[in-house]
């Protein structure tokens, strides 16, 4: 695919660099409200979560209601605070869990600042998460939004796409629409990720979906320098605008 040039902020990645708080005081938390349907969560797996985040006066600082869509990252260092990694193993899936997480595991000494200088999570704060584990994510994940008509883009079928593609957050890392050309290439040759090889079979002219594309079908833990973080899940919405017969 064509080279990416967009570095993801994720608001969850920071695992409180210089992290002291005074000594690693503290201990993590952890509640099950709800229980799951027995599938533990484990490290090295790549989950869909919603949550909401909290300071210990109640005020939400993260939430996915307020983001409208819910999270996905893989269980390594460095995705998320220790707490998460610490908090989450063992969790049943779809069961929902309170994390009570101190500083030396959360945001630390540094908190969590905005480049607009507030800090939505204080230095020094404890936080408190109640997080469902709605998925464990090992394939593809394809929704789509128009089935189109025509020839079905199958294996070996030069194909042109439309597409964007954004990190979980939302943010654009790539876009057709730079360059107003559609994506040329030939399908399940491996001139692509895995995730689109397998995300874009069985399209057709005028058909859409949207991915979601899990790392180990991505960019794996190499990422790509500059662009693509280790271990990052992608989103891509993508449009056929031919399949070559």
């Amino acid at each position: 695919m064509r080279s990416l040039s967009v570095l993801l902020l994720l608001a969850l990645v920071s695992t409180g660099c210089d992290s002291g708080s005074g000594g690693d005081e503290g201990l993590l938390e952890i509640t099950d409200i709800s229980p799951g349907n027995g599938d533990l969560v484990a490290l090295g797996q790549t989950l869909k979560v919603t949550y909401e985040g909290r300071l210990e006066d109640g005020t939400i600082f993260d939430s996915t209601d307020e983001r409208g869509k819910p999270w996905y990252f893989t269980m390594v260092e460095g995705q998320v605070i220790e707490g998460w990694l610490d908090g989450l193993v063992g969790m049943e899936v779809e069961g929902t869990r309170r994390l009570v997480i101190p500083p030396h595991l959360a945001f630390g000494r540094q908190g969590r600042c905005l480049s607009d200088g507030s800090c939505p999570v204080p230095p020094n704060s404890t936080v408190i998460y109640e997080i469902t584990v709605e998925a464990v994510i090992g394939d593809v994940v394809i929704e789509v939004v128009a089935e189109g008509v025509g020839v079905s883009a199958d294996v070996g079928r030069l194909v042109a796409v439309g597409y964007t593609g954004t990190f979980v957050d939302g943010q654009v890392f790539d876009s057709t629409e730079l360059s107003g050309q559609p994506f040329v290439f030939r399908l399940g040759t491996g001139q692509v990720i895995a995730g689109w090889d397998r995300g874009i079979l069985g399209m057709k002219e005028g058909g859409i979906r949207n991915l979601v594309i899990p790392p180990h079908q991505a960019y794996g833990a190499s990422g790509v320098p500059g662009s693509i973080p280790p271990y990052t899940t992608l989103l891509f919405r993508v449009e056929m605008v031919r399949v070559d017969t």
